[in-house]
């Protein structure tokens, strides 16, 4: 998954930890997170339930920084291995203010130990004192373990103040009336959203956490099981770019494109971006970030606000470009003085296709059924690459055959019905083709041929108009003759 839009979009951020000692949101909408105490940072570590590395809090916890979007519908998602170090009461993921003051914000998930059968409790509002919750939202025993990764997701829809719990994607608790204090929800901009950094009750959590996933809203229970097999296509609303990603383009390309998403308030809020291009990156995909891409790229914008440039270089065949789009959004609550690392985007040149000119042809007729006729085509523009191009004529009407070869530029056909055809001239390098087509009219006869272009002149003994004159006009001119006698008299 790339970079997201707006960060009040629904997936508002996406903490994949799949790098060593990675903490970034996969999602580009938020500022790399920071260890709680930099004197104990978390770690990752290749115990990953899915792919890449996960999410060790064993030494210290993470602070995500003030993520919030625009509604008070939320969900979390996150796979959690618990570790022997783990204290008895933790707090895993947290996003919660300290007060007892009415209307503030928070939620939180928490572990409950062996002896509370190692249940979950999820609970939303501002904090309160051991007891002052209220209904909180708990889990069927053995949430969690020592021994195996278990994946949940929780939701809260505040409307109906209902939260839920899906366990490895599959509906596991549910509460109504959950909500002791305060608004919960995701528009809380106060509290930053922490993960392992325990809470006035008990320890730290001090065990593993991989893919967590932060909503804007109430999450379906199809997509709870997505996020479980690991699936957040319904989410992704990855930047839009002009070539997409690994796209091959011909060498003539010369106009890369992106939408610029809009900023986390669209009112007050511009976005910019700065642009990174590369025509060499060997250590490509060596690191999941990509991370010394800009050793070997070049800054082509800027922290500007637009949304294309041109290419910096002449595209060679055959080759492989790299470029990179971060993105500045200067109405989060302090503008951070560096970009949200983007995606290092990738796209292929192929040759330049071939190019052809098939002619023109001229109308003709029918003559006793059939006719003849030739056209002469040609190869306008072709690079040799990869290997020369050659030429093919084509017809797709049973009443035309080509009967030269038809590899050649020019051919002759041989036409046994009237009516307008289509010929058409291919040519093809066995990577790109190119293609021309000619119309050809053949009218039924040299009369009907002449009537239609109001170029015949009528004989005078040609009564019905069909350029023949036989009996079929004797009668004619009898029947007219005696018209105009009996008129007469």
């Amino acid at each position: 998954m790339g970079l997201a839009t707006a960060a009040n979009a629904d997936l508002l951020a996406f903490y994949k930890f799949d790098g060593v000692n990675d903490w970034s949101d996969s999602m580009g909408n938020w500022p790399d997170a920071v260890p709680n105490n930099p004197g104990l940072p978390p770690s990752t570590t290749t115990d990953s339930p899915l792919v890449g590395r996960a999410l060790d809090l064993s030494q210290g916890g993470l602070n995500c920084g003030n993520i919030y979007g625009d509604g008070l519908d939320i969900s979390v998602a996150f796979w959690m291995k618990t570790t022997p170090s783990m204290g008895s009461y933790t707090g895993p993921i947290s996003k919660i203010e300290d007060s007892s003051l009415p209307n503030k914000f928070g939620w939180h998930v928490l572990t409950r130990p062996a002896g509370e059968n190692s249940v979950l409790i999820f609970r939303m509002g501002a904090w309160q004192s051991y007891g002052g919750w209220g209904q909180e939202l708990t889990t069927t025993p053995d949430a969690y373990s020592q021994d195996h990764w278990t994946h949940w997701v929780f939701t809260y829809n505040h409307a109906t103040d209902t939260a839920i719990a899906y366990r490895n994607g599959v509906f596991d608790a549910q509460m109504t009336g959950i909500q002791k204090r305060g608004v919960a929800g995701a528009a809380n901009k106060t509290e930053d959203l922490t993960m392992g950094a325990g809470h006035p009750e008990g320890d730290a959590y001090k065990g593993l956490l991989d893919e967590v996933a932060y909503f804007n809203e109430v999450v379906s229970a199809e997509n709870a099981m997505k996020f479980y097999l690991g699936d957040y296509s319904a989410y992704d609303e990855s930047l839009k770019t002009t070539p997409p990603d690994g796209a091959t383009v011909p060498v003539t390309f010369d106009l890369l494109e992106w939408e610029l998403p809009e900023p986390n308030d669209p009112v007050g809020g511009t976005m910019s971006c700065d642009v990174w291009f590369s025509d060499d990156y060997p250590n490509y995909g060596q690191d999941p970030n990509n991370s010394d891409f800009t050793d070997y790229a070049t800054k082509i914008v800027n922290n500007e606000a637009v949304e294309s440039i041109s290419v910096p270089v002449v595209l060679e065949p055959y080759h492989t470009y790299y470029w990179r789009i971060d993105l500045y959004d200067d109405s989060l609550p302090q503008p951070p003085a560096q970009p949200s690392i983007g995606q290092v985007f990738t796209f292929n040149t192929n040759n330049m296709a071939p190019k052809v000119d098939a002619g023109i042809a001229e109308p003709t007729w029918l003559v006793d059924g059939t006719v003849d006729f030739d056209l002469l085509g040609e190869l306008t523009e072709d690079d040799g690459l990869p290997v020369p191009a050659t030429l093919l004529w084509t017809v797709a009407n049973p009443d035309l055959t080509i009967i030269t070869d038809p590899t050649q530029p020019g051919i002759t056909v041989t036409a046994t019905g009237s009516g307008l055809f289509v010929v058409t001239l291919t040519a093809d390098d066995t990577d790109l083709t190119g293609s021309d087509t000619v119309s050809i009219l053949i009218y039924e006869n040299e009369c009907v041929k002449m009537k239609e272009m109001d170029s015949l002149t009528p004989r005078i003994t040609d009564h019905n108009g069909d350029c023949v004159t036989d009996v079929l006009d004797v009668a004619i001119f009898a029947r007219e003759w005696l018209l105009r006698i009996d008129e007469s008299r």
